[in-house]
């Protein structure tokens, strides 16, 4: 995840065969739906914010991991109480909050999607795939 001006990037990769390389992309794109549907289980939340609580005290241990988050403390004109404040805002989110954050930020069909392979393998299938994010939500 980098970090810009009131911006942010995602990205997910995947190690795939030739032979179907778009069954990770669809797969992806099933998962942000239901996750746009259904939010997640409390248990699945609170090993996310574990983790994230946990990796935020990891970047933050070091001088270059402390300056990183100055820098973008004063990139986005944030208080100097959200650092301190960041783990307990982390595990403060709800089950609910993740879905709906899902369904306003993440779009399968405005995603710039990457396959790396035989393009007279691949080509067919990206269609094939790009045709069926076309498809409502």
């Amino acid at each position: 995840m980098a970090t810009h001006y009131h911006t942010g990037t995602w990205s997910e990769s995947a190690d795939v065969t030739t032979k179907d390389p778009c069954d990770s992309p669809h797969e992806i794109v099933n998962e942000i739906e239901r996750l746009q549907k259904t939010p997640p289980s409390a248990d699945e939340l609170k090993g996310i914010q574990n983790y994230e609580g946990g990796m935020f005290v990891l970047r933050n241990s070091n001088p270059g991991g402390i300056i990183n988050q100055l820098n973008d403390l004063d990139l986005q004109s944030l208080p100097d109480s959200f650092l301190t404040e960041q783990v307990k805002n982390i595990n403060a989110v709800t089950p609910e909050q993740v879905s709906a954050t899902a369904r306003q930020y993440i779009r399968p069909e405005a995603m710039t999607i990457v396959v790396v392979g035989d393009q007279k393998v691949v080509a067919p299938q990206i269609k094939k795939f790009q045709d069926s994010l076309k498809k409502p939500l």
